[in-house]
């Protein structure tokens, strides 16, 4: 084995002893990858403001709190309708609880746990398959489309093509703001239509935009 392996192992375990301890151990999150798992939760005991080295209290409230946190982070990352499973511990008893995509509340005010695993189903991962923008004609297609649908080597996956209310409505008045700046200072989103598909994610998404007239400054005597 050589020199840059030996390292390179002694980093990577490194690196798992890291997560390991800082991680809370009465807290679990499983169903995706490895570090994915550990990124999630990881997030959680954030935006929880769990100190790393200590159990988090698991009541009802800290749970529904962190199944809702939970399933918007998955929505956030393309997965719009998510599943998310808990089982509990309290007192050697086992308690099952589900959030469906539509958050409702699971859990008796009282309830509280010693142990928690939380199972993550993101189900589909939505994502831009095709993107048409009407009414911009001082814009090419491709300039336009690229305010959607990144191109290049490094964005060939779905992943990288993640769609989501929030960026389909931000990355469409980024486009508007930029119309405002080239002069088209009364541009306006007439319509934003997304049609998914609820079987392979796929997104087609058509905006129509009323441009307006250009604003050009004219000349300045002083």
């Amino acid at each position: 084995m050589s020199f840059k392996s030996r390292q390179l192992i002694v980093i990577l375990v490194f690196v798992c002893l890291q997560i390991l301890l800082s991680a809370q151990e009465n807290l679990e999150i499983k169903g995706l990858s490895f570090f994915e798992n550990r990124s999630y939760k990881k997030r959680l005991a954030f935006l929880q403001g769990i100190p790393p080295h200590e159990p988090a209290i698991l009541n009802a409230a800290f749970l529904e709190d962190s199944a809702y946190l939970l399933m918007q982070q998955l929505k956030r990352n393309g997965y719009l309708k998510p599943q998310i499973e808990g089982i509990f511990t309290a007192n050697e008893i086992l308690k099952s609880a589900v959030w469906e995509n539509k958050y409702a509340i699971s859990l008796d005010t009282d309830f509280l746990a010693e142990h928690a695993i939380f199972y993550l189903k993101p189900g589909t991962l939505y994502y831009y398959d095709s993107i048409e923008v009407l009414g911009v004609p001082v814009l090419d297609e491709d300039v336009t489309n690229r305010y959607f649908i990144p191109e290049g080597a490094l964005f060939t996956k779905k992943s990288s093509h993640v769609f989501t209310e929030g960026n389909f409505k931000q990355r469409t008045y980024r486009l508007l703001n930029t119309l405002s700046q080239m002069g088209y200072q009364q541009a306006r989103l007439v319509s934003k239509i997304a049609v998914l598909d609820d079987e392979t994610g796929a997104v087609t998404a058509t905006v129509t935009i009323e441009p307006g007239p250009m604003h050009k400054v004219g000349q300045v005597f002083i």
